[in-house]
């Protein structure tokens, strides 16, 4: 960003443009139109347009692993205890008494 302000602030100091830089409700101050607002407003769209770029190609990786991965049978149980003791011994239903 400090880059982008001093391509697009020219006749501006370091010194507001590190103003500028470090609080973005600086820019304000200036009236619409102001040479310098539109700078900083040049200065921030380049920067933002490179980081959604950016952020963009990285969201894209984890879907496009997530179709490479294997396809697991998880089974058919509600929980991960169901038909198992208190020790962890698998339970055996009870038969059904006849009426």
């Amino acid at each position: 960003m400090p880059r982008q302000l001093e391509i697009h602030l020219p006749g501006v100091n370091a010194t507001t443009r590190a103003e500028l830089f470090g609080s973005i409700t600086t820019i304000a101050t200036y009236p619409p139109g102001d040479p310098i607002r539109e700078g900083v407003i040049q200065a921030y769209d380049e920067t933002m347009k490179v980081l959604l770029i950016a952020a963009t190609v990285i969201a894209i990786i984890p879907p496009a692993l997530a179709l490479f991965m294997p396809d697991y049978f998880l089974g058919d149980t509600q929980n991960a205890v169901e038909g198992t003791t208190l020790t962890g011994e698998i339970a055996r239903e009870a038969p059904e008494e006849k009426a």
